[in-house]
């Protein structure tokens, strides 16, 4: 089961039943960042994904533990919709989560030319001890 959550942003201006209906056939387009006109008519136009928890994708893994990793799992993921994204990591012994921990938050960091990283998903070790209850 994978759960994708999406976000969109609404202007005091106007609704957005307001704003949908204002572009119904009307010219759209954007601007790219050479200011080149880009024309969307006929396309949809939808929000991008948030991916909450992912290991990897295109051959590599969060836990490869490489910047070469993470940087080609965001590259991925925009090119199909995704454009933020929590790595999760899985349980493995505490020096190399602290690896993998390290190395996702130095991409952070870096711009990355993909999918922007919210923060972790961790999967373990479990941090609190329990105890039974009488």
């Amino acid at each position: 089961f994978v759960c994708f959550f999406f976000f969109f942003f609404f202007f005091k201006q106007k609704t957005a039943y307001e704003m949908l209906r204002s572009l119904v056939g009307s010219e759209m387009c954007i601007r790219d960042r050479d200011e080149k006109v880009i024309d969307l008519a006929g396309y949809t136009i939808l929000p991008g994904f948030i991916d909450q928890h992912t290991h990897g994708c295109a051959t590599f893994d969060v836990c490869d533990g490489t910047p070469e990793a993470v940087s080609k799992i965001s590259e991925h993921m925009v090119k199909n919709g995704v454009t933020s994204f929590c790595p999760t990591t899985m349980t493995f012994p505490a020096d190399r989560i602290n690896k993998i921990l390290s190395n996702v938050k130095k991409c952070m960091k870096d711009d990355l030319p993909g999918a922007y990283i919210h923060g972790v998903n961790m999967e373990g070790p479990y941090t609190v001890s329990y105890t039974h209850l009488t």
